[in-house]
């Protein structure tokens, strides 16, 4: 079965994790046992409480995408959010784990329903596209810098692909706006290098012809996301006019 994107699952299973903790025992030791760091490592324990904040703030971007009325969502996001504020790592657990109540989590478990329903990244179909548009983008890659390309143009490719993997692996969670900054960015190097690019040509047209149509069905995901299956295979690719020598 394809991995989905739910935020909002993965926090509930971490606090119910930290529910079953002893109420007596320490914060610190409380988090330690549900985050899986040793609690004698405050770097362990800071960066373990960051990546709770972050994948708080991960669930309230996905919650935007949730039509109706959001503070259904939102509002046991927010009490995670105070407990966490408010943690002091000397206390015992139950003074934090007050504010996991009966209504927070069920609010929660509703919420894991709601964005498995509305939000993009958690649809199977669209988290198999693209992660295998991805799985294309990698072995693309190790084609390239296999390749006979001088290298300023092989440095040049790579980033571009390694920055679109990353914006891709991304709009699982934050939609496509980071998608089509990146893309913009692509477009503008690619414009100001084309030079460089059409002299790399003769002998490289088809592993530069594989990069372009690469690059142009992502712009097809910015321009829809709904189109999410085109990526599976190749199309004509919409950078190809700007070099010349390898249509």
């Amino acid at each position: 079965m394809d991995e989905t994107e739910n935020p909002i699952k993965d926090l509930c299973e971490i606090l119910e994790n930290i529910l079953e903790h002893s109420s007596g025992d320490s914060c610190l030791n409380a988090w330690a046992s549900a985050l899986d760091f040793k609690s004698t490592n405050m770097y362990q324990a800071v960066t373990a409480l960051a990546g709770v904040i972050s994948l708080v703030e991960r669930c309230e971007a996905a919650a935007q995408h949730i039509p109706g009325d959001r503070e259904l969502f939102l509002k046991p996001l927010k009490r995670v959010k105070d407990m966490i504020i408010n943690l002091n790592l000397n206390s015992p657990w139950h003074s934090s784990s007050s504010y996991l109540d009966a209504a927070t989590i069920a609010g929660l478990k509703y919420g894991i329903y709601a964005i498995d329903q509305f939000y993009p990244g958690a649809q199977p179909e669209k988290s198999s596209a693209i992660k295998d548009y991805v799985a294309k983008i990698d072995a693309l890659l190790e084609e390239l810098l296999q390749s006979d390309l001088p290298d300023e143009v092989k440095d040049l490719f790579s980033r571009h692909l390694h920055a679109l993997s990353v914006a891709l692996t991304s709009i699982r969670i934050n939609g496509i706006e980071n998608l089509e900054a990146t893309l913009d960015s692509i477009y503008g190097s690619l414009y100001r290098r084309s030079e460089s690019i059409n002299e790399a040509s003769p002998g490289n047209e088809r592993i530069i012809k594989k990069f372009m149509e690469i690059v142009g069905h992502a712009n097809e995901l910015a321009s829809g996301w709904e189109n999410a299956s085109a990526l599976l295979t190749y199309s004509a690719p919409l950078l190809l006019p700007l070099i010349k020598t390898v249509v």
